[in-house]
Order: C-alpha cells, then sequence, then structure tokens
C-alpha cells in the first residue's frame, strides 16, 4: 500500500492550524477574563481605600482637642470624669464621652485629646463652646488631619508676611514724611538766609 506523502503533510497542517487556532482563541478569551479581573480587584482596592478614608474622617470629626489650664484642672478625679464635668456643669451639654487621652503639656496648658460618642455629639460641645466665648477658659477645637495643620501653618505664615510688608510699608511711609520735613526746614533756612542776606546788601547801599 503506498502512502501519500503530501497528503499526510497537507492533514497534519491542517489539524496544527486548527488547534492553534483553537489554541490563540483560547488565550484571547483568558487574557479578556484576567483584565476582568484586574478591573474587578482595582474596584475593590478603590471602594475599600475610599471606606478606610470614610472611616478615619469621621473618627478624626469625633475627636476634639481640649486645652485647659493645668491650676485649673489639677487634682481630684480622672481626666475622663474632668471632661464629662466640663462638658455637663461648663458647656451645659449632655454628650457622651467614650475616650480620654493626655497628649500634651505645655507651659500652663494640657492638651487632651477626648473621642466622642457620635458626631452629632462633637458638633454640639463645639458649638457650645463658641456660645461661651471667652468666659470659658478652655480651648475646644476639631481634631485636624496632619494636611489641614500643614495649610494653616502655611496660611499663618502668610499672614505673617503680610503684616510684615505692611508694616514695613508704614515705618517707610514715616521715614520718607521725616525726610521730607527736613528738606522742607532745609529750603526754608536757606530761603530766610537769602532773604538776611539780601538785606544786609541793601542797608550797606
Amino acid at each position: 500500500m503506498a502512502i501519500d506523502k503530501e497528503a499526510i503533510e497537507m492533514v497534519t497542517e491542517e489539524r496544527m492550524v486548527k488547534v492553534m487556532k483553537e489554541y490563540k482563541e483560547e488565550i484571547r478569551e483568558m487574557k479578556e477574563e484576567i483584565e476582568k479581573l484586574k478591573r474587578k480587584v482595582y474596584r475593590l482596592e478603590q471602594c475599600s481605600g475610599k471606606r478606610k478614608r470614610n472611616e478615619k474622617e469621621r473618627e478624626r470629626v469625633r475627636r476634639k482637642i481640649v486645652r485647659v489650664e493645668k491650676k485649673r484642672w489639677g487634682g481630684g478625679s480622672s481626666n475622663l470624669n474632668k471632661v464629662k464635668q466640663l462638658f455637663t456643669d461648663g458647656l451645659k451639654v449632655k454628650a457622651e464621652v467614650k475616650e480620654v487621652n493626655q497628649i500634651g503639656h505645655r507651659g500652663d496648658w494640657i492638651t487632651i485629646l477626648v473621642k466622642m460618642g457620635s458626631e452629632k455629639d462633637s458638633r454640639k460641645v463645639l458649638e457650645a463652646r463658641r456660645k461661651e466665648g471667652s468666659r470659658m477658659k478652655v480651648k475646644i477645637d476639631a481634631d485636624k488631619s496632619v494636611e489641614d495643620r500643614i495649610k494653616e501653618g502655611k496660611e499663618r505664615e502668610k499672614r505673617k508676611e503680610r503684616k510684615e510688608e505692611e508694616s514695613g510699608g508704614t515705618r517707610k511711609s514715616a521715614e520718607d514724611e521725616i525726610v521730607e520735613k527736613m528738606e522742607d526746614h532745609l529750603l526754608m533756612s536757606t530761603d530766610e538766609d537769602e532773604a538776611e542776606q539780601k538785606k544786609k546788601r541793601e542797608g550797606r547801599s
């Protein structure tokens, strides 16, 4: 039985082409599936990151920085009870206090980080403090992120530079005024000297 080599090669080649096409199709489908999975993972990461940022923001909003004078804060009960008393008796506010930590002590002032029970309680405390004004000798501020603190620091620097420029301009104006007065005085003296000399010349003639 004669074997047709060309026929066998043709059949083999056709099968290889068919197999390659199938492999290419599978590879294309796998690539598409991988891209879909990548997009899904990216969305999940974005949502997770956003959720974490929102949780951090809510956590930060509930925190308050309380600064009190050491001499008005010393002795007695714990910081937790003192803060609660400050809100109820001093500010006349019913607010849940979850946690209290002393985070600083500079000069006569003690700095305390207070974690409120809710954002609503946090707003109530700040509003009550604003209404009290200067009578309440306690500083209460919302806790701020590092970015906010840097931004406020830059704004303070800019205000300071503007004030220095304005005061510098005022000094310059005052100096100019003094110089002008001195020049006027010199001119007047020169005019008086000329008038005096003229009288003398007329008297001699």
